[in-house]
């Protein structure tokens, strides 16, 4: 939320707290591999599967909005935050993305903290009261949303994913969430402070070239504090 829609400079000094904590992350593998979090090829693997993760879901789970918007969503990251995580290898597109998981496939493996981890996510309380089973639920959707042949690598089997019926029920929860709207949401302080419209903003008033909202307020606040993602 901060690298999207939060102020440049603050989210300039998350990730580098972020980086910070990275450099302290190194060991040794049980196979004697040694390994440091700061390795360009690592860092290009958590920052290519998290966009992986985030856009792939919303375009399962949520509206839907194809391959080339897909393409054109990697391809901002890669030029507007992937440098600032020290990812020197972004995807750019679908296909890339796709070559890149292909290529580091045969390099993955089924590790117990894996198990340790799906035990650590469900029994933490990330929701309010009484949500603990959409809890659930949102989880073995995102075990689902992970590519087949990376899942079947790794031994998230059935049992981590989603049940017969529960993948129309996880669109129904996403449909219904982007329906809500919060004054307090990132993306309505974002807009907010660069001048945009709401409405504007979740899709609810077309935009075009006349539209006081549009291309020419965004260059004007061109050089101020505006998120790292300035598209």
């Amino acid at each position: 939320m901060m690298t999207v829609y939060g102020p440049k400079s603050q989210a300039k000094k998350m990730i580098e707290g972020v980086n910070r904590m990275h450099e302290r992350v190194r060991g040794v593998t049980d196979d004697g591999i040694e390994y440091d979090a700061t390795d360009p090829k690592l860092l290009n693997w958590v920052f290519n599967t998290s966009k992986l993760g985030i856009y792939s879901a919303y375009d399962r789970f949520g509206p839907g909005v194809g391959q080339e918007s897909l393409s054109e969503a990697y391809g901002v990251a890669a030029d507007s935050a992937a440098h600032l995580f020290g990812a020197t290898g972004p995807a750019r597109s679908v296909e890339e993305m796709d070559a890149f998981l292909l290529l580091r496939l045969d390099n993955l493996e089924g590790h117990p903290i894996l198990d340790e981890f799906s035990a650590i996510i469900k029994n933490t309380s990330l929701m309010p009261m009484g949500m603990s089973s959409i809890q659930r639920l949102l989880i073995r959707a995102a075990v689902s949303n992970i590519p087949e042949d990376i899942r079947e690598k790794v031994g998230l089997d059935a049992r981590y994913g989603l049940r017969p019926g529960e993948e129309r029920l996880v669109r129904v929860l996403c449909s219904a969430a982007e329906r809500i709207h919060l004054e307090t949401h990132p993306a309505n302080m974002a807009a907010e402070r660069l001048g945009f419209s709401a409405e504007r903003l979740f899709g609810r008033r077309p935009v075009n070239d006349n539209d006081p909202d549009s291309g020419a307020k965004l260059q004007h606040h061109a050089d101020a504090d505006i998120p790292v993602y300035e598209k």
